[in-house]
């Protein structure tokens, strides 16, 4: 008999593009583990993280994108508020060990964002630890139910169940020229929902792949005991689809 996700410790990575995760994330990471779900988050590892202390995995890891293939340090720390809670830095040169702003023209920042959110899935492949559920925050990690939905989900994370909080932070609009650097074509954008006549949009693309969406508000008003309802249902209703297409 197959198991469901009810018979786990329920697995939840929080993805945050933001290298000193906010209020958000923090107090829902402690909340999860407070509830007994094995909390972790993933975010970026900014300029002003001192990365001497922290653990570092041993080999680099992959991270496809565009046409080339990036390779990025994952380091470990815990959470400042929390030790319990494990927090993955993705460091890497290029996007994110420099400081960045609205300044950045919006090509940038929206490769900087799938690139984010691709390598939730690569943090994850080395670290040998697959999530029952990925909780992305904002338009910046958009992109993990969208990557989870297409080329990941046969990757292994087919059972993996995706949620989206949308934040007040505005996606920047961006043309089909900034498809190339994301390792997409024209028609493979326009199924996978990236692209429209209104232009490029990680956003829009994440919120038509999430299990579920939510905004700011609904995510800090959930009670504790809500969450692990809302995650086993996602959870456990896609590990049933997956039985019944293989029989």
């Amino acid at each position: 008999m197959k198991r469901t996700a009810s018979d786990l410790p329920m697995r939840v990575l929080l993805v945050t593009h933001e290298p000193e995760p906010g209020s958000m994330v923090s107090a829902l990471a402690r909340t999860l583990r407070a509830a007994g779900m094995d909390a972790r988050i993933l975010a970026p590892c900014g300029p002003g993280i001192n990365r001497t202390p922290l653990y570092r995995h041993p080999e680099p890891v992959p991270v496809e994108l565009g046409t080339r293939e990036h390779f990025v340090a994952i380091l470990t720390a815990s959470h400042r508020d929390d030790s319990s809670v494990p927090v993955y830095l993705v460091d890497h040169q290029d996007f994110f060990a420099r400081s960045h702003d609205d300044g950045d023209d919006p090509h940038t920042r929206i490769e900087r964002a799938a690139f984010l959110s691709a390598t939730a899935y690569a943090a994850c492949r080395a670290l040998y630890w697959t999530p029952h559920v990925m909780h992305a925050f904002g338009w910046q990690t958009s992109g993990v139910p969208v990557w989870g939905r297409t080329r990941e989900r046969r990757r292994g994370f087919s059972e993996t169940g995706m949620v989206l909080t949308t934040t007040d932070d505005t996606e920047p609009s961006g043309d089909a020229m900034v498809l190339a650097r994301l390792g997409v074509r024209v028609e493979q954008a326009i199924a996978m929902g990236i692209y429209s006549d209104d232009g490029v949009s990680l956003l829009k693309a994440g919120q038509a792949h999430a299990d579920a969406c939510l905004s700011s508000e609904e995510t800090v008003s959930t009670r504790p005991g809500q969450w692990k309802k809302r995650y086993l249902s996602i959870s456990d209703s896609l590990i049933r689809r997956d039985s019944l297409s293989m029989r």
